[in-house]
């Protein structure tokens, strides 16, 4: 099996794997598999930044433990977010404190500038779907 990145031909990283090993780093790494190169910010290992990879992971990636409840019900990431970690930083800001995440004001809504905010665990408690029984 060979990786599904448009254009490569190499072999898969795993049986299971989408990708090769380079497509598959970088996508791990930058949230993207087709990243050629990335501008050095700095924040690598902010809260900020992990707030946003992991955004993105949990909507673009059906492996993702919790994609069903994200991607899997068709959030979306915007495309300025998407592509740029330093324009989701520029839109969102610094977290204000330990405890704050990224919370969508509607929640059936995308993640981008005019639905997000950064809010605490309870603030999101108030801010979630009715699931069906």
């Amino acid at each position: 099996m060979t990786c599904e990145f448009p254009g490569c031909d190499k072999p898969r990283r795993r049986k299971k794997a989408r990708w090769c090993n380079r497509h598959y780093y970088r996508y791990r790494r930058y949230g993207d598999p087709g990243i050629e190169s990335y501008e050095m910010h700095g924040k690598s290992y902010t809260p900020e930044y992990q707030a946003w990879r992991n955004m993105k992971l949990r909507c673009t990636n059906p492996d993702h433990p919790r994609y069903a409840d994200w991607g899997g019900r068709g959030i979306t990431v915007c495309d300025r977010w998407m592509n740029s970690f330093e324009a989701f930083y520029e839109d969102m800001g610094p977290r204000p404190g330990p405890g704050y995440s990224v919370d969508r004001k509607d929640n059936d809504g995308n993640y981008e500038a005019d639905n997000c905010q950064w809010a605490t665990k309870s603030e999101q408690q108030r801010n979630k779907r009715v699931m069906a029984s």
